[in-house]
């Protein structure tokens, strides 16, 4: 008698797991446009006028602040901005409706694409207000990620229902697609101040190179797909080029955030190339070993016992991540 019971109240638990999330993600989804468009007027519409002079550059478009201050209107940042608000609006209904995939979607948003975002509002406070307020926007973010994350947490967890992962590679999977969106956002932040660096055309093209790989990344290791860690690679590659491209440019000191970045990038190019590197590979370490059986053109299962996959292959969708294959494999052997 108290088994359908135990099953009854982890129902309760999902739905109200849900809804609450739903509610939480859309408050988000309604806030953000709102905080996007206070940070996009004070850090570049405003002083922007009839007689101000534009400049385009690398990094965007530039307009005086003062005689001695510029500011730029990255693209980057904007589209980044759309983005954000569109997948608050689809986790948001997802919950509502309650697909299988709504809460993985919910945690790939807050985490690996909201979450980098402090990185803007730490540079503004910093450069337009003397470093005052890193305290209230670091409480800011933690509530405004880890509140949803949360309430997605209850029921039968924020990862439930993802694919067809194994359970215990969920988890990486998914900080590996959130490290590639701060990965992300270390390489704009490079693009939006190339105004600094005085011959750096091949540090700003392997930055730039980054953002549509990233993105392409995370799309596919959400999607579960081998692709998606190929395009990983492909990133990773690229912010290593980056690194060590910028340790060969020249760099004109402003007196903003990103000097010390750039002057720790420059002084270290191997390990800062290294650094995403490495911190990949771990993160990725179940599909680099399930590509490894496919390769060898063997699956092995839980007892140990090795068995042929070939003859199961044409069952198999090729374009799914090889660790679905382990998994297919178990379910027709059992």
């Amino acid at each position: 008698m108290e088994e359908p019971r135990s099953e009854a109240e982890q129902e309760g638990a999902e739905r109200t797991s849900r809804l609450l999330g739903a509610g939480a993600m859309t408050a988000l989804s309604l806030a953000y446009p709102l905080m996007s468009g206070w940070y996009f007027w004070h850090d570049w519409f405003k002083y922007f006028g009839r007689d101000t002079p534009l400049t385009v550059g690398m990094p965007g478009v530039s307009v005086p602040v003062n005689e001695l201050l510029i500011t730029w209107l990255s693209p980057w940042r904007v589209i980044l901005a759309m983005i954000t608000a569109k997948l608050l609006f689809t986790s948001a209904k997802k919950l509502r409706q309650g697909a299988s995939d709504a809460k993985a979607l919910s945690m790939l948003t807050l985490f690996g694409v909201l979450a980098p975002q402090i990185v803007w509002y730490f540079e503004f406070a910093n450069d337009w207000n003397a470093g005052q307020g890193f305290g209230s926007i670091a409480m800011l973010f933690a509530a405004a990620t880890m509140i949803p994350a949360l309430l997605l947490a209850k029921g039968k967890g924020a990862l439930a229902g993802w694919g067809k992962l194994a359970d215990e590679n969920k988890p990486r999977v998914m900080a590996g697609a959130v490290g590639l969106g701060w990965l992300a956002m270390a390489a704009m932040s490079l693009v939006d101040h190339s105004f600094q660096l005085l011959d750096g055309m091949k540090t700003f093209a392997a930055a730039t190179a980054v953002l549509p790989l990233a993105a392409l990344a995370m799309l596919g290791l959400y999607r579960q797909k081998t692709w998606g860690m190929l395009a990983g690679g492909a990133t990773v590659a690229a912010a290593g080029a980056s690194a060590v491209a910028l340790s060969d440019t020249s760099i004109q000191a402003t007196g903003t955030t990103m000097d010390l970045a750039f002057g720790t990038v420059a002084n270290s190019p191997v390990t800062a190339a290294a650094i995403p590197a490495v911190i990949f590979a771990l993160l990725m370490r179940p599909f680099l070993s399930g590509a490894a059986k496919k390769v060898a053109g063997v699956e092995e299962r839980e007892t140990g016992i090795r068995v042929d996959a070939s003859a199961s292959a044409a069952n198999v969708d090729e374009s799914e991540s090889p660790l679905n294959s382990g998994a297919e494999s178990r379910r027709r052997a059992g």
